[in-house]
């Protein structure tokens, strides 16, 4: 049954202070490509206060957000004026006794509870989601849900108002707690599901039927070290294009896995933890001209994040790349063998940020 309850959504805008132009840096060594490197500014963004969201995705007519709950009751965890803090919920790094929940923000500010995941199998388990493109055999606008854990990974999958959920997948192979899901939309990779974790990446066809893409040479996947959010270029990027991009959180780095399965690594001077491609057309939320939600989190709090549509104009088809410890955005753009670096928004304001996405058409 799905619980419903009517949230006060307090929107208020932060204005950034001009940033300074960054000393251009051209990074070049052998096999990789050069780097630029320049500045962006975002405008104005607006919050909606959600305690500890993980992921958030949209459509036109709704935002989901994978948040954490505790045991002691949903007073504390929605509600402009009430307690955000849990009590005896001391560190979103260690749950303890908790709860996944689906929330689904219409556009008059009405939030559902549309899921409430299993409890989780680790004490660090983070739990993302993905909306299908509608290709590849899966159901568009359907819902996917990735729960992981170092001794298996399940995929869940609802329909937009939360009825059907059923387990789309369920795998012994561990790919560690914090398991990201995404869906090729360029088609380079067969417009499957793809997940990422630990240090493998994987692609799922709307069979279920699984197959392993890459091992990635990353120096440790624990305690907060191990492959992000993934994406597949689009096919004008650069010489990249159509490549599957997976960032590297413990080192920054990116690696390139190319429809052949060939592994490249880019030296990436920044942080990088999760990577989206900006539409070339993009699309909003309800009336807000939301564009782009991102999850700000601490161990007590927390904020789905709307930027308009304006932040993003221009920037079709580059990448937008996270670092969830030192909370910061940037844009990657490729012009043939040469990489981009833009500052978009530095020095966050929130302990974590966590997972993103932009509005689906």
């Amino acid at each position: 049954m799905i619980c419903k309850r009517l949230q006060v959504i307090v929107f208020f805008e932060r204005k950034f202070p001009t940033l300074k132009l960054l000393l251009a840096v051209i990074l070049i060594s052998i096999g990789q490509p050069a780097f630029a490197q320049s500045t962006s500014i975002p405008n104005s963004i607006s919050f909606i206060p959600i305690f500890q969201p993980i992921d958030v995705t949209a459509d036109s007519n709704y935002i989901f957000v994978i948040h954490n709950t505790c045991s002691l009751g949903k007073n504390y965890q929605h509600g402009i004026g009430s307690e955000s803090y849990c009590p005896g919920f001391t560190s979103m790094y260690c749950f303890g006794n908790y709860q996944s929940e689906v929330l689904s923000i219409d556009k008059s500010g009405e939030e559902n509870v549309i899921a409430s995941l299993p409890s989780p199998f680790d004490c660090y388990q983070k739990d993302h989601i993905a909306i299908a493109s509608g290709l590849g055999g899966f159901q568009k606008d359907r819902l996917y849900i990735a729960q992981g854990s170092w001794s298996g990974t399940n995929i869940w999958s609802t329909n937009i108002h939360g009825s059907g959920m059923t387990l789309f997948k369920a795998d012994n192979h561990p790919l560690g707690s914090d398991v990201h899901i995404t869906f090729d939309t360029t088609g380079t990779f067969g417009y499957a599901m793809i997940i990422s974790g630990g240090n493998e990446v994987w692609k799922i066809t709307s069979e279920g039927k699984s197959s392993l893409l890459a091992e990635i040479p990353i120096r440790g996947h624990h305690g907060g070290e191990g492959i992000g959010g993934v994406a597949v270029a689009p096919l004008d990027f650069g010489q990249y294009g159509g490549d599957l991009l997976v960032p590297d959180s413990g080192t920054g780095n990116i690696f390139a896995i190319s429809p052949n399965l060939t592994l490249q690594k880019i030296t990436f001077k920044s942080g990088a933890s999760e990577i989206i491609f900006v539409p070339p057309n993009t699309c909003t939320f309800g009336n807000r001209e939301t564009t782009f939600l991102s999850s700000y989190a601490s161990d007590n709090d927390g904020s789905v994040v709307m930027y308009p549509e304006r932040d993003f104009a221009g920037l079709g088809g580059d990448a937008l790349i996270a670092d969830q410890y030192n909370p910061s955005l940037v844009i990657l753009t490729s012009n043939n063998n040469t990489l981009t670096i833009k500052e978009f928004q530095s020095n966050i304001d929130t302990q974590f940020l966590e997972g993103s996405g932009f509005v689906q058409c």
